[in-house]
């Protein structure tokens, strides 16, 4: 495990203001983090625009997203 990454009270907001988000995205660029594990979509991004635009640039760097309660994994899908 890398760290943890958690951005408390930001309801609703966009990723470029969720500080640990945008950490985590850095650190998955810089070739440090391979996956992220996270409860849902829900909290890993606050709408499908930044869903989408995450999981593409994460994938882009193969650095796979596993949403646990959806059971989704980004590297075997296609």
């Amino acid at each position: 495990m890398a760290d943890i990454y958690a951005d408390e009270a930001t309801t609703g907001t966009t990723a470029t203001k969720r500080a640990d988000f945008m950490r985590l995205i850095s650190d998955c660029q810089n070739g440090d983090i391979d996956m992220i594990i996270t409860k849902s979509i829900s909290r890993f991004a606050r709408n499908t625009l930044d869903t989408l635009k995450y999981v593409i640039l994460l994938k882009e760097n193969n650095v796979g997203v596993v949403f646990e309660e959806e059971n989704i994994d980004t590297l075997t899908m296609d």
